[in-house]
């Protein structure tokens, strides 16, 4: 399965001798298509020494098909037997002398098809594809694979010998580093601006229903005796500090979290230098424990 292909010698070539030096390619696709057409692997070889036999094993669920076995033919010979393929899953063995429809002349030896012919079996094919040749050509592919890979990762960022292609393709990924680590920023310092917005939107939303709270309160002066009202509007006023107090913590919070917080991707968490984890974890506590304040208690506290 391989293609013959012709190169000059590169030791004689400095010297103006040209020598032809075979090179040989793997057919991918050929052994592709053998190696799907045979029965599945792993295989393995089996020897039973108290039945005095042994045989080739595969398939799936692995080692349950005969891929091949051997019988006695004539007085000192043997022959093969191999697996009907188009019995999926079944181990219907046939000797290959009994299947002529297996045995095959090879090209441009039609008349020593008596004694010298081929096997058209897909097994049998898998197995004279795979020879050492084969073997040995696809290792020299891979490692010559390999070494181009290594030489490219080693010249792409190499710079000062002259390699302008590195050199231009090293200065553009820092570009783009660059330009990713101002892309983050600006896109933090967005969701910054957003928030800030979202607050000033709430606290001008407050102000606006300050003469509805101030309509609220003659309504409750005219229900209520003065002491009640009163009390009523100072819960009020307290609670509006307490929340006041409160959204002052969570914004120091954020403000926190922008500036000292990194995103570790091989963990999925933030990380906070020193002990800014703690720090940042007892200012929304103390925004929830301001936030949970009876604003009545307070006032409760307060001596006439």
């Amino acid at each position: 399965m391989m293609e013959k292909k012709y190169q000059a010698d590169p030791r004689l070539a400095r010297f103006g001798v040209i020598v032809p030096v075979e090179v040989r390619e793997t057919n991918h696709d050929e052994l592709r298509r053998l190696a799907q057409a045979a029965t599945p692997g792993p295989w393995r070889w089996e020897v039973n020494a108290k039945h005095k036999s042994m045989q080739l094993v595969g398939g799936i669920p692995q080692y349950d098909l005969t891929v091949m076995d051997f019988e006695r033919w004539g007085m000192g010979g043997a022959v093969i037997r191999l697996r009907e393929l188009s019995e999926a899953g079944m181990n219907i063995m046939y000797r290959v002398c009994d299947r002529l429809d297996w045995i095959v002349p090879f090209a441009g030896r039609e008349h020593h098809e008596g004694w010298c012919a081929d096997i058209d079996h897909a097994d049998a094919r898998l197995i004279a594809a795979a020879n050492p040749a084969t073997v040995l050509a696809l290792l020299d592919e891979l490692d010559a694979t390999k070494r181009e890979c290594s030489a490219l990762a080693a010249n792409s960022c190499h710079r000062g010998y002259g390699d302008d292609y590195g050199n231009h393709r090293c200065e553009y990924q820092d570009q783009i580093s660059a330009l990713r680590e101002q892309l983050t920023a600006s896109q933090a310092e967005v969701a910054r601006l957003r928030e800030a917005m979202e607050r000033a939107s709430a606290t001008l939303a407050e102000l606006n229903d300050l003469p509805s709270m101030r309509a609220d309160m003659d309504a409750t002066l005219a229900q209520q005796s003065p002491d009640d009202a009163l009390r009523a509007y100072g819960e009020r006023v307290v609670g509006a500090a307490l929340d006041a107090a409160a959204d002052t913590l969570v914004e120091r919070a954020n403000d926190y979290h922008h500036d000292h917080g990194s995103y570790d991707r091989s963990t999925g968490a933030w990380e906070y230098p020193g002990d800014g984890a703690q720090y940042l974890m007892e200012l929304v506590e103390q925004a929830d424990a301001i936030r949970a304040i009876d604003p009545a208690t307070i006032l409760q506290e307060v001596k006439p």
